[in-house]
C-alpha cells in the first residue's frame, strides 16, 4: 500500500519554493537582454550624443561628459601647491576644489541628460495644467506666475529674526562662503561712507510681485485691498528711520494705483512691474528727492529760460511758469505753482537743449522670465506673450536718454531699473527707471545698474571703480539705492570698502591702446556663473583671468588680463561656461569701451577677485 504524502502547510511550501525559480532558457535571455538594455541604454545614448556634438562643433571636449570629473584632479593639485600654510590647510584647500568639482559634475550630468531634456518639458506642461510649478517658479491664478524667492520673502520667517539669520550665516560650503544675512550692517556702512563725503543715501526697496498682487496667487485675498511684506519689513523701516537713512517706499503708491484703477501693476508671467507702474514709482521717487534732498540749482542749458508745461493737458489748460536760471528749487517751484498743472521744463530757446526731455510711445511684447524658467517646450501654448506700451525718453534731437557722469544724482539699481531700458531683456529700451526719474526731475541722472544681486552687485561695481581711481561719487549729492525687497531676506549683504584713490584716468576714459587683439592664454581664475534656468534672466557675463599670454594679432603689454565673456545667452550656457581653470583658450579681445559698457555692462555679471587688473577686455570665442 502506497503511503500518501502528507499535505504541507503554507509556511512549509513557501520555504521550499524560496530561492528556486523555474523558467525557460528563452525567458531567461529575454529578461537578461532587457535588463542590460535598461542599464546601458541611457549612458550609451548620452555618450553617442556627446561624440556627435563634438564632431558638429557644439561640444569642446572630444571626451564624453562622464570623463569630465577627472579634470578636477590637476586643479586640486594646483590648489594644493598654491595654498599658503601647512599641509593640513593645503589638503583642505585641495579637498574644497574636489568637492566643488563633484557638485558641479553631478549638476552638469543632470542638466545635460538627453533623457531629461526630452521628458521634462512635456511633463512640466502637464504639471502646470495641474497647478504645479518647479523649484524656481510657482503657478498662480488666472495665468499668473510667481518667482519662488518672492513668495518665500512674503511667507517666510522675518529676515531680521536672529535664528533665521544664524541659519543663513551657517549655510556656506567648503567652496562657497555663506552670505552676510543682515541688511542693516551693509546699509549702515554704506550710509556712513557716503555721509563722509557729504552725500545722502536714499533706499528704494522695490516690492515683490506677490506683495502687490497676493490675490493672483491665493483666492483667500480675492477682493481684499492688501499688500503683504515680510514680517520684519516694518521693523526694518523703523530702524532705518532711527538711523537717519531715507527710505522711499513705493508700496502704498503702487497698491493705491492697483485699487483705484483695477489694473495690474506687475506683468503676469514676469518678475517685474509694468511700465506704467514703474513710471508712477519714478514720479514718487522724484517727489521724495525734491522734498528731502537739497540738489544743486539747475541753470538750464547755456543759461536759457525754462517753461513748465503739462504734455497731457489739453491746449490752453496748462499754466506757464517762467524760471530765470532755475533759481528756485523743484520743491519751491511745486509749492508756488498754481492748481492747474505745471509739469515738464522746456527751453524757450529754439536751439536744441540737452535737458529738453520728451517721451514717445512704443508697444513691445515678450514672454516673461518666469515662464522661461519653467523650461517648457519651445512651441508651448500654455503662456502667451504680453504686450505693454513703454514710453522711451528722448531729447529734442530725438536721441535716446543717456546717463550723465556729472549729474548730482546717482542711481544704483537692479533689473527693476533695467527693464524697459536694457534692450537685451527683450522689453524695449530707453524707458527704464533711470530715464523716467530723469524725466520726472527734469535733470540728468548718473547710473550704475546690473541685473540681480541688488544686495551687493552695484555697490561692488562702485567699489571697484573707486579702487581703480574712477571717482563715480565726485559731485554727487544723493545716491539712490534701488533693490528688490526680496533681497532683504535672500540677498548677500556684503560689507564693502569704498576706497578713494587718486584718479589714474578719467571715468569712462579711453581704454588701452589697440583696437582688436587675438591672443591665447591660460585661464588662471574664473568667476562663478549660473546654469541656464537658475536665474530669471536670459544672459549672463562672467570673468576670466588669463595668464601666459601669446599675442597672435595686435599689441599687448600686459602680462595678465581680465576678460568678460558670455557664460549664458538666450537662456543657454555657452561653451565657455564649461571651461576649467588651467585650460588654454584663444580669444578675440576688444577694449571694454563705453559702447561695450552701454550694451553689456548692465547684464548680470560676476567678477574675479583680482581688482588690480585695471583694464578689462571684452572677449569673443574664436571658433
Amino acid at each position: 500500500m502506497t503511503e500518501q504524502p502528507q499535505p504541507q502547510s503554507r509556511e512549509e511550501q513557501a520555504k521550499r519554493e524560496i530561492g528556486r525559480t523555474e523558467m525557460g532558457r528563452g525567458v531567461m535571455w529575454a529578461l537578461f537582454v532587457m535588463g542590460l538594455f535598461t542599464l546601458l541604454a541611457v549612458p550609451v545614448g548620452q555618450t553617442y550624443r556627446e561624440i556627435r556634438q563634438h564632431a558638429e562643433g557644439r561640444r569642446a571636449s572630444r571626451w564624453p561628459q562622464c570623463c569630465d570629473i577627472f579634470g578636477a584632479v590637476p586643479r586640486a593639485a594646483a590648489a594644493y601647491r598654491a595654498s599658503d600654510g601647512g599641509r593640513v590647510s593645503k589638503v583642505f584647500r585641495a579637498n574644497a576644489v574636489l568637492l566643488q568639482a563633484i557638485d558641479e559634475y553631478e549638476t552638469e550630468l543632470k542638466d545635460e541628460s538627453f533623457l531629461r531634456q526630452l521628458v521634462l518639458p512635456p511633463a512640466q506642461e502637464l504639471l502646470v495644467h495641474a497647478g504645479c510649478g518647479n523649484e524656481k517658479a510657482y503657478v498662480g491664478r488666472q495665468g499668473w506666475l510667481f518667482y519662488r524667492r518672492g513668495i518665500d520673502y512674503c511667507t517666510g520667517p522675518g529676515f531680521l529674526d536672529p535664528r533665521h539669520m544664524a541659519r543663513r550665516a551657517d549655510s556656506g560650503t567648503q567652496w562657497q562662503p555663506a552670505p552676510q544675512p543682515d541688511p542693516r550692517a551693509a546699509i549702515r556702512q554704506f550710509h556712513r561712507q557716503l555721509a563722509g563725503r557729504g552725500i545722502r543715501l536714499v533706499l528704494m526697496p522695490t516690492p515683490d510681485k506677490a506683495t502687490i498682487h497676493p490675490e493672483k496667487f491665493s483666492s483667500r485675498y480675492e477682493g481684499r485691498q492688501v499688500s503683504i511684506h515680510n514680517p520684519s519689513y516694518r521693523r526694518f523701516l523703523d530702524e532705518m528711520e532711527a538711523e537717519g537713512v531715507l527710505v522711499c517706499d513705493v508700496t502704498d503708491v503702487l497698491a493705491k494705483y492697483r485699487d483705484r484703477s483695477g489694473s495690474a501693476v506687475y506683468l503676469a508671467t514676469d518678475t517685474h512691474w509694468r511700465p506704467e507702474a514703474m513710471e508712477l514709482a519714478a514720479t514718487e521717487l522724484a517727489r521724495f528727492l525734491e522734498e528731502n534732498i537739497a540738489l544743486r540749482a539747475r541753470e538750464g542749458i547755456n543759461g536759457r529760460f525754462w517753461r513748465g508745461e503739462d504734455k497731457a493737458a489739453k491746449e490752453g489748460e496748462a499754466d506757464i511758469l517762467l524760471i530765470r536760471r532755475c533759481s528756485l528749487t523743484p520743491a519751491a517751484v511745486a509749492a508756488a505753482r498754481p492748481k492747474r498743472p505745471v509739469v515738464h521744463l522746456r527751453a524757450l530757446s529754439t536751439a536744441a537743449a540737452g535737458g529738453d526731455w520728451r517721451r514717445t510711445a512704443r508697444e513691445v511684447q515678450n514672454l516673461g522670465d518666469i515662464a522661461m524658467m519653467l523650461k517648457l517646450r519651445a512651441n508651448q501654448q500654455v503662456f502667451g506673450e504680453e504686450a505693454v506700451t513703454i514710453r522711451p525718453v528722448i531729447d529734442a534731437r530725438g536721441e535716446s536718454w543717456r546717463p550723465d557722469p556729472n549729474a548730482d544724482v546717482l542711481l544704483l539699481g537692479d533689473s527693476f531699473a533695467n527693464i524697459y531700458s536694457l534692450e537685451m531683456m527683450n522689453w524695449g529700451y530707453g524707458a527704464g527707471l533711470a530715464e523716467q526719474l530723469s524725466f520726472a526731475l527734469n535733470r540728468p541722472v548718473d547710473t550704475i545698474l546690473r541685473n540681480d544681486d541688488g544686495a551687493y552687485a552695484t555697490r561692488e561695481m562702485l567699489s571697484r571703480e573707486l579702487a581703480r581711481g574712477e571717482d563715480r561719487l565726485a559731485g554727487k549729492k544723493v545716491v539712490v539705492w534701488q533693490f528688490a525687497a526680496r533681497e532683504l531676506a535672500v540677498g548677500d549683504w556684503r560689507l564693502l570698502d569704498m576706497p578713494r584713490r587718486r584718479a589714474r584716468r578719467p571715468a569712462h576714459g579711453p581704454a588701452p591702446a589697440g583696437s582688436e587683439l587675438v591672443v591665447s592664454g591660460t585661464i588662471a581664475a574664473k568667476s562663478a556663473a549660473p546654469r541656464a534656468g537658475q536665474i530669471p534672466y536670459a544672459h549672463h557675463v562672467f570673468t576670466l583671468d588669463l595668464t601666459d599670454l601669446e599675442v597672435h594679432r595686435g599689441t599687448l603689454t600686459e602680462e595678465k588680463v581680465a576678460v568678460y565673456l558670455f557664460s549664458m545667452r538666450n537662456h543657454q550656457n555657452t561653451p565657455a561656461f564649461s571651461w576649467p581653470v588651467g585650460k588654454r583658450v584663444q580669444l578675440r579681445l576688444q577694449p571694454w569701451r563705453p559702447d561695450f559698457f552701454a550694451r553689456y555692462g548692465r547684464i548680470n555679471r560676476t567678477e574675479t577677485d583680482d581688482i588690480e587688473l585695471e583694464h578689462p577686455w571684452w572677449g569673443e570665442v574664436i571658433e
